[in-house]
């Protein structure tokens, strides 16, 4: 039954990756842009939206389970994951240290030599603007599920380890929670990445129980989990054991967290024929595609698309102040996001032909590095 599920991609994936990853960035909208009002519903709504990370790893989780009969070995693996993480990460690094060190010079405080190498630390975040450093955290934590991730599936695949497996992960995201206090900075300290590691390592696994079939339950179980999990976790805030806020359970992610993520993805399960359906429309599902194919490229550089927002908001401030003066603060919320989307796939898709073009580059190259090469060793 499992070849058979592994034989044929589920389009729902792609589409659900597609959601989460610019549910990131209307998350980031949310925190970036202060349109909500003190005590506002929108305030409320916030509190319980963070749904993008767990839906992330849970996606991940079922690809590599697909794409687990062809490897040829661990270390293949290992290496094609990390450099299509590493090899994107290491571009952004490169044109951000290029363009804060001249921004710094010609503002007469050019960045340090420590400030330009802490992108090689994984954790730029405190030398640039937050707009383009507050996701790097995720790059730290998804390389540490990448080397999980072995171990992980060898043990979801022995039917004597499997159960066994997943109990020992809720009891250590259970562990975790009271020992940690929240982190109200987008960062992954070293001291903290095995919390981090362990907490969507867990979703990675729930990633491959979809994919092996063991998910696909009917709506009233799907129903079931989402009440379940909204209703212990409002009892666990209830009593002061998490935080009602969701953004203070996320970093460090803990019990609270996980919760909100196991009924956020039972609702998105509960809404899949839904979502299989208005993904026949071409521009709806098109977009999806788009998103889900380009989702790690967005995730690095959509804070370009707000420092860009933010230039033109700047220089339109009379413009938009006559436009959604009036308007409910939650319409500013989409102009803004919407803004921000648009731009943000503009710099992907330039970033996208940047780096084909240096890759014709190396492959048009690779045949006069060879030969000089070959002249080397017989000289």
């Amino acid at each position: 039954m499992a070849n058979l599920i592994l034989a044929k991609r589920d389009p729902y994936l792609d589409y659900l990756r597609g959601i989460a990853i610019i549910w990131v960035v209307l998350v980031h909208v949310f925190y970036h842009k202060q349109f909500i009002p003190p005590g506002s519903l929108g305030e409320a709504f916030r509190a319980v939206m963070l749904f993008e990370m767990p839906l992330l790893f849970f996606v991940s989780g079922a690809s590599l389970y697909h794409a687990h009969y062809r490897w040829l070995s661990i270390r293949a693996f290992l290496i094609r994951r990390l450099r299509r993480l590493i090899s994107p990460y290491l571009f952004l690094a490169v044109a951000c240290s290029g363009l804060f060190y001249l921004k710094g010079w010609m503002a007469g405080s050019p960045l340090s030599l420590n400030q330009m190498a802490s992108w090689l630390l994984l954790e730029p975040w405190p030398v640039v603007p937050v707009y383009v450093g507050f996701s790097m955290w995720f790059v730290r934590v998804m390389l540490a599920v990448t080397l999980l991730h072995p171990i992980l599936i060898r043990l979801f695949l022995s039917d004597s380890y499997r159960m066994a497996t997943a109990i020992l992960l809720v009891v250590a995201v259970v562990a975790f929670t009271p020992f940690e206090r929240p982190m109200f900075y987008n960062a992954v300290p070293w001291h903290q990445l095995p919390q981090y590691t362990v907490f969507y390592g867990a979703f990675v696994y729930l990633g491959y129980y979809y994919a092996d079939g063991r998910l696909l339950v009917g709506a009233p179980q799907l129903a079931l989990l989402l009440g379940a999990s909204v209703a212990v976790l409002a009892v666990l805030a209830g009593h002061g054991f998490v935080y009602a806020d969701a953004q203070l359970n996320k970093f460090p992610p803990n019990v609270g967290y996980g919760l909100l993520g196991v009924a956020w993805l039972a609702f998105w399960l509960l809404l899949r024929p839904m979502l299989l359906l208005a993904a026949g429309l071409k521009w709806f599902g098109g977009s999806l595609r788009f998103f889900s194919g380009h989702s790690y490229t967005v995730f690095l550089y959509h804070g370009f698309g707000f420092a860009m927002a933010d230039f033109v908001f700047s220089r339109l401030f009379h413009f938009f102040s006559v436009l959604l003066g009036g308007a409910h603060y939650s319409v500013s919320i989409l102009v803004y996001f919407f803004l921000v989307l648009v731009l943000t796939t503009v710099v992907v898709v330039t970033v996208d032909r940047m780096q084909a073009m240096l890759s014709r580059v190396r492959r048009f190259a690779a045949p006069f590095r060879s030969r000089r090469a070959a002249e080397s060793n017989i000289s």
